[in-house]
């Protein structure tokens, strides 16, 4: 009963407003089909803030605070653990990278209804020592965090009408951090495959690791995406 006043609250106000901005194509899409005139749907993404950035301390500096050595290889995730986020799939990609890679470091930023069970997971893989959790933290601590890693990942789920415009994947960008993600939604649309980032599967644990291990692999390739990603926000997303 609830969730239907609400969606009728919602309906009044969408006819109602003069105009109506939306953070991604598929969600304009979504308030076209209630009736909407497109007209008055704009689409503006959401960014990252450059500057925030730019003041940022050197990666080893980073690393050094959160007891990384040169030689760790670190894959991140930034953002609420929540079911959808796909940070199981996250851990179940980590262990099948950590068995191979004795380097490899989990980096998990941000706080959540999954981290129970993340945490057992990765205890019951004997990986608890090689993850770190840092939990939520202020927004001025997360240029410091995601330069520190090595590989940033949004390993989103399948899921039907994906209308979100995750922020993390512009911050992963201004950060100059090589990104693997899901190809889903509008992510597909940010990030080029091979050009600005690697997309994998939605939820396919398998291929998320191998993107990972090929990016352990192959520095240079690294370099190049993590580059091409930081031109891509100050040209598209700032």
């Amino acid at each position: 009963q609830l969730q239907t006043t609400a969606e009728t609250i919602e309906n009044r106000v969408l006819q109602r407003a003069d105009a109506i901005v939306a953070v991604s194509q598929p969600l304009a899409d979504q308030i076209a089909r209630r009736g909407v005139p497109c007209a008055k749907i704009h689409v503006v993404p959401n960014g990252a803030d450059l500057e925030h950035f730019r003041s940022a301390p050197p990666r080893s500096a980073g690393r050094a605070s959160l007891g990384y050595c040169e030689d760790d290889f670190v894959i991140g995730f930034l953002g609420t653990l929540k079911p959808w986020h796909g940070t199981d799939v996250l851990v179940d990609a980590f262990a099948r990278l950590a068995w191979q890679v004795q380097a490899a470091r989990l980096l998990i930023v941000g706080s959540g209804p999954e981290e129970t069970r993340l945490r057992n997971a990765l205890e019951q893989l004997g990986l608890a020592s090689r993850a770190q959790f840092v939990g939520a933290v202020d927004h001025s601590r997360v240029p410091d965090l995601l330069i520190a890693m090595d590989v940033a990942t949004a390993p989103y789920r399948p899921m039907d009408g994906f209308y979100f415009s995750p922020i993390k994947l512009y911050e992963y960008m201004a950060a100059q951090t090589c990104i693997v993600a899901s190809d889903i939604g509008q992510i597909s649309d940010v990030i080029e495959h091979e050009r600005n980032g690697l997309l994998c599967p939605p939820g396919d644990a398998g291929a998320l690791a191998a993107a990972l291990q090929r990016t352990y692999e192959d520095s240079r390739l690294r370099r190049r995406l993590a580059e091409q990603g930081r031109r891509s926000a100050e040209a598209k997303h700032s």
